[in-house]
C-alpha cells in the first residue's frame, strides 16, 4: 500500500509500503516494512520497523524493538525513542545510513555492519547510544560525537576528511580495535562534563596520527608504537602509550605512562611520567604545573633544551640525563626532591650544559636521600644566579663547574675527581681535589671555599698573575678552614706581566695548612723573573726575584749531559741508563724521563693509570704522566700486552689534556686515554720510554 500524509495512520497488525510516500505518524502491532522512497517525520509504533528502500528521516520518535535498515536511510533530524522504549538500530552489510545536518541518535544500541556516513553539516552528529561497528564509517564533515553508552569498533574502515573531529564525551568505555583501519585521522577529543576518571578510550593498530588531539579527563590509550604529528593537549586523568611514541608537534602532557621510549621533537611540557622507558627530549621541553612534576621510573634524557620551571621529583628509580650538547636550564629556586624511601635512587648525570639562570635562593639537588647522586661527566655546570646546592652525593669526573655570578654549596665534601672548577665566587662547603683542576677566574679571579680544601697527588691548582697584587688581575684561592696541599701547582703569566724583584703574592690563603705541593710549575716563566714559594701560617706566597741564569752549553739537554751535570753537582755519577744507584726500582733512563733523582729513592712522577667513563659514555683507561719538554732525545709510547710478554704500541691513543708547567725543564702534565673494552681486566698497559 502507498503511505499518505495524514495526522495518524493506524495499520492494524502489520503493513508493507511498496510505493513510498510521506509519513508523519503511524502505528501497528506487528512489523512495518518500507520498500519505496519514503519520507518520515513524526512518530511510529511497531514491533519492528524495516527499511528496504530509501527512507528520509526528519525528527522522529519511535516505539519499537528494532529498526533495521536494509536499504538507504538519510537522516536530517533527531532519532529518539518514545518515553521508556528500548530501541535497537541495525545497519547490516550493504546498507547505508547517511547523516546530513547536525542530528542525533538517542536510543539503546546501534549496530553498524554496513556504511555510516556523515556527508553534510558543520556541527556535531551525536550518538547517544551503545555503538558497535564492523562496517565502514565515513565522516566527511563536522564532528562524530559519542555521548552515551560506549563504543566498540572492531573491523571495517574509518575515514575522516580533513578538519573533522572524533569526540568522546561520556562516562563509558570505547575501543577501536586492531582490525579496524583508520585511513585518515581526525582531530581527537576526550572532553565534556560527563567525562569521569573511568572514561576510557583505547585505540589499537594505529601508528600515525596527523591531526590535533586534546584530552580533558578520562583515560586515553594507544596500544601500538605511534607518531603524533600535530598538537597534543593532554589533561586527561591518564594517558597510556604501551608501545611508545614520537611527538613531533607542540605537546602538553599531564600524566603519561609507557614502558617504552617516548621521543619529543617539538615544543613540549609535562607533569608526570610513569614507566621504565626513556623520555627523550630532542626539541624544547619544560615542566608543567598541572600536577606536581614527577619522573616515576625510567630515564628523562635531555638532548635538546630543557627548562625547569618547577621542582621535580624522582620516584621509583627515576633518573635524569643531560646529554652532550644539551642545555638544562633551572629557572628559579627549585629542587629535585620528595623521594619515596631511602632505598631508592634518583641520579642526575650531566654531560651537557646545566645552569641555574634565575632565582636568588637555592636550587637543591636531591635533599635528604644519600643514595641520590649528582655526577658531572664531561658537561658544564654554570652557577649564574643564586646557589646550586648538592645536598646528597655529588661528584665530577670530567667537565667543569663554573662560578658565573652564582655560588655552589655542598653539604658533604665534594670529590673533584676530574675536570675543572673555575670562575669567580663562593663554594660553601669543602672540596677534595683527587684528580681535577682548581682554576680561579676566567682570566684572573677569586674562588672562596668556606670549608677545607684538599689536593691529592693527581690534583692541580692553576693560578695566574697579570698585574701587581692590588691590581685585581691576580688569581686567589681563599680557604676558610684547612688547606691540605699536594699534587701540582701551575703558574701562568697574563698579558706579559713582569713582576719587579721583591713583589710578593698571597695566592692561597687559609686558616691552617698541611703539606706542600709536590710539583711547582711555571715559577720560571721565561720573562726574566723567577718566583720563590713559601708556606706561611695563613698563606701560600710567591715572591719575585731575578731569573735563574741559563745553563751553560756543556749541559745541553740530553741524557749524557744530564749524567755529567749530576756528576759535577753531586760528585758522583749515576752511571748508565739501565743502572739504579738509589735502588728504588727505577733505572736512570726513567729517572731522567720523569724528572727523578737517580741518587735518592723517589717514586713521584711515575705514570698513573685509572679506568673511567668519559663524557661520550665510553669506557677508557686513562694514563697520566709528567713529560719532559727539554729532552729531545726521548720518546714516550703507550703499549699494551695480554700476557706481559709481547708488547704492542697502541695506535688508538688519544691525548685528552696537556698542562704546561712552565718550569726549568718545560714539563707538561699529559693525560692519554685508550678504549678499555670488555676485556680491560686482561689487558696491561705500560708507558715505554726510549732514547732516540
Amino acid at each position: 500500500m502507498p503511505c499518505a500524509s495524514i495526522a495518524f495512520l493506524s495499520l492494524g497488525s502489520s503493513a508493507t509500503f511498496k510505493a513510498g510516500g510521506d509519513l508523519f505518524a503511524f502505528g501497528a502491532s506487528g512489523e512495518v516494512i518500507m520498500e519505496g522512497a519514503t519520507t518520515w517525520n513524526g512518530s511510529a509504533g511497531a514491533s519492528d520497523l524495516v527499511n528496504r528502500g530509501t527512507l528520509t528521516i526528519g525528527s522522529v520518535q519511535m516505539r519499537a524493538d528494532t529498526f533495521r535498515n536494509e536499504g538507504i536511510v538519510i537522516q536530517t533530524g533527531f532519532f529518539s525513542p518514545q518515553s521508556g522504549q528500548l530501541v535497537d538500530i541495525i545497519n547490516p552489510e550493504g546498507s547505508i545510513w547517511e547523516v546530513r545536518g547536525n542530528p542525533s541518535i538517542t536510543i539503546t544500541s546501534f549496530l553498524n555492519e554496513g556504511t555510516l556516513r556523515r556527508s553534510q553539516g558543520d556541527g556535531a552528529f551525536t550518538l547517544a547510544t551503545a555503538f558497535t561497528s564492523t562496517g565502514d564509517i565515513d565522516i566527511q564533515t563536522g564532528s562524530l560525537v559519542f555521548s552515551r553508552g560506549g563504543s566498540t569498533i572492531s573491523a571495517g574502515t574509518m575515514s575522516f576528511s580533513e578538519g573533522t573531529t572524533l569526540r568522546y564525551q561520556d562516562n563509558a568505555t570505547h575501543v577501536i580495535d586492531q582490525a579496524a583501519s583508520i585511513t585518515s585521522t581526525p582531530r581527537l577529543e576526550l572532553a565534556g562534563s560527563a567525562i569521569s576518571p573511568t572514561t576510557t578510550v583505547t585505540i589499537r593498530g594505529v601508528t600515525d596520527w596527523a591531526a590535533p588531539l586534546s584530552f580533558f579527563g578520562g583515560v586515553m590509550v594507544f596500544t601500538d608504537p605511534i607518531t603524533f604529528h600535530d598538537t597534543l593537549d593532554d589533561r586527561a586523568n591518564f594517558f597510556s602509550l604501551p608501545g611508545g611514541a614520537v611527538f613531533k608537534g607542540e605537546t602538553s602532557l599531564r600524566q603519561c605512562s609507557s614502558p617504552n621510549d617516548l621521543i619529543f621533537e617539538g615544543n613540549s611540557r609535562f607533569s608526570i611520567f610513569f614507566g621504565t622507558g626513556q623520555r627523550i627530549n630532542r626539541g624544547t621541553m619544560a615542566t608543567s604545573n598541572l600536577l606536581e612534576p614527577q619522573l616515576r621510573g625510567g630515564t628523562l634524557r635531555n638532548e635538546g633544551v630543557f627548562t625547569q620551571l618547577h621542582s621535580l621529583a624522582a620516584r621509583e628509580g627515576g633518573k635524569f640525563h643531560n646529554a652532550p650538547g644539551a642545555v638544562w636550564d633551572i629557572q628559579g629556586d627549585l629542587a629535585f626532591n620528595r623521594f619515596d624511601t631511602a632505598e631508592q635512587t634518583a641520579d642526575f648525570t650531566n654531560e651537557g650544559e646545566l645552569r641555574k639562570s634565575a632565582g636568588l635562593g637555592e636550587a637543591l639537588f636531591h635533599p635528604g636521600i644519600q643514595k641520590a647522586t649528582f655526577r658531572n661527566a664531561g658537561g658544564s655546570v654554570r652557577a649564574q644566579s643564586g646557589t646550586l646546592r648538592f645536598q646528597g652525593t655529588a661528584t665530577q669526573t670530567s667537565g667543569s663547574l663554573q662560578l658565573e655570578g652564582g655560588a655552589f654549596r655542598s653539604d658533604s665534601t665534594f670529590p673533584l675527581e676530574g675536570g675543572v672548577i673555575t670562575g669567580d665566587g663562593t663554594w660553601t662547603g669543602s672540596i677534595n681535589n683527587t684528580g681535577g683542576i682548581m682554576r680561579p677566574g676566567f682570566g684572573a679571579g677569586v674562588i672562596t671555599i668556606t670549608g677545607n680544601y684538599t689536593q691529592g697527588a693527581d690534583g692541580t691548582l692553576e693560578m695566574e698573575i697579570g698585574g701587581a697584587p692590588a691590581s685585581g688581575n691576580v688569581d686567589k684561592l681563599d680557604i676558610g678552614a684547612t688547606a691540605t696541599l699536594g699534587g701540582t701547582f701551575a703558574l701562568s703569566i697574563l698579558d706579559g706581566y713582569v713582576s719587579p724583584e721583591g713583589e710578593s703574592f698571597d695566592l692561597v690563603t687559609y686558616a691552617g695548612h698541611v703539606g706542600e705541593f709536590a710539583v711547582l710549575g711555571g715559577l720560571s716563566p721565561g720573562n726574566g723573573v723567577s718566583y720563590t714559594e713559601s708556606y706561611d701560617a695563613d698563606s701560600f706566597t710567591l715572591a719575585a726575584g731575578a731569573a735563574i741564569p741559563e745553563a751553560s752549553p756543556v749541559f745541553a739537554n740530553s741524557y749524557r749531559n744530564w749524567v755529567e751535570r749530576i756528576a759535577v753537582n753531586r760528585d758522583r755519577s749515576p752511571g748508565g741508563p739501565t743502572e739504579d744507584p738509589d735502588g728504588d726500582g727505577r733505572p736512570n733512563l726513567l729517572e731522567y724521563a720523569f724528572s727523578g733523582d737517580p741518587l735518592l729513592p723517589d717514586l713521584d712522577g711515575f705514570p698513573k693509570v685509572r679506568i673511567g667513563i668519559d663524557g661520550d659514555g665510553g669506557r677508557y683507561l686513562f694514563v697520566t704522566y709528567c713529560e719532559r719538554g727539554d729532552a729531545p732525545d726521548l720518546s714516550y709510547r703507550l703499549q699494551s700486552s695480554g700476557d706481559l710478554t709481547r708488547w704492542v704500541t697502541r695506535t688508538d691513543v688519544e691525548e685528552v689534556s696537556r698542562v704546561v708547567l712552565h718550569d726549568s725543564m718545560n714539563r707538561s702534565l699529559v693525560t692519554l686515554r685508550v678504549p678499555a673494552g670488555r676485556d680491560v681486566g686482561r689487558t696491561s698497559l705500560r708507558l715505554a720510554v726510549e732514547r732516540e
